[in-house]
């Protein structure tokens, strides 16, 4: 109760700090994995809980590709956090992860001080900043879970994400559907992601609009649109909630 309290005051102070620099509030962050991970562990830290929750439709494109290839493919997930919702594909090897998180060395840091190990380390890097960590169509598959709302611009994290994707790939995005909203703003909830029929659009906490997939070359192969508590299984990765859900797979051209 004590811990809860401490870093709910601490979390405030540091949102004010950041609010008046104009910085991300990677605070609040780091407070809220403190506590969920030592409060959900047990029940995210098994290779059960890793299949239920990893992506059906991507291990359907994973397959696709790594049969054309001939070979395993690559796949970079963007935001992954300390516990990835790929460690089933990791454990069962059906593809190579690179996970990238501008939180990871807090988070590795983090994961020792509990004597937690997970399949999926991050690395430090940015989806603004991606072409500085990876290079250009150098990935297969690019997958990201709630956590373009996160960043600082959705629209130049998109721009570079297709980049870094060769030529027939494919990008998987999903998560809550104007979680900006949802989260009345808070920490590092600073805009509503949402589909807008093969379009995936952006507005933020003003209503300024940005079509996310404007000006790259992505067919839309996929979309579906669900309730957060279909798509959490029984785990805690996904809030159990009545907010929608979105899953959009867009296949670079």
């Amino acid at each position: 109760m004590m811990r809860a309290v401490i870093n709910k005051v601490l979390r405030r102070f540091h949102r004010l700090i950041s609010f008046i620099l104009r910085r991300p509030d990677f605070f609040s962050e780091e407070c809220y994995w403190s506590d969920w991970l030592q409060d959900n562990w047990a029940d995210i830290s098994s290779k059960e809980s890793w299949a239920k929750i990893f992506p059906d439709r991507l291990g359907y494109y994973i397959d696709e590709l790594s049969k054309s290839a001939g070979r395993s493919i690559k796949l970079l997930e963007i935001g992954s956090g300390p516990i990835s919702i790929l460690a089933y594909a990791v454990q069962e090897k059906l593809c190579d992860v690179v996970a990238i998180d501008p939180l990871a060395d807090f988070y590795k840091k983090m994961m020792k001080g509990f004597g937690y190990s997970y399949p999926v380390v991050p690395v430090k890097g940015t989806a603004e900043r991606l072409l500085d960590v990876v290079c250009e169509d150098s990935f297969d598959i690019a997958y990201s879970s709630n956590a373009l709302d996160h960043a600082k611009s959705p629209k130049v994290c998109l721009d570079n994400i297709y980049h870094v994707i060769k030529p027939g790939g494919y990008i998987f995005l999903e998560g809550y559907s104007r979680e900006g909203t949802n989260m009345k703003w808070w920490g590092l909830h600073k805009h509503d992601i949402f589909p807008n029929g093969e379009r995936l659009c952006c507005k933020d906490k003003l209503g300024n609009l940005t079509v996310l997939t404007d000006g790259i070359k992505l067919k839309c192969v996929y979309l579906q649109v669900i309730k957060a508590k279909e798509r959490a299984r029984g785990t805690p990765f996904v809030r159990a909630s009545d907010d929608d859900w979105y899953t959009m797979i867009f296949k670079k051209e």
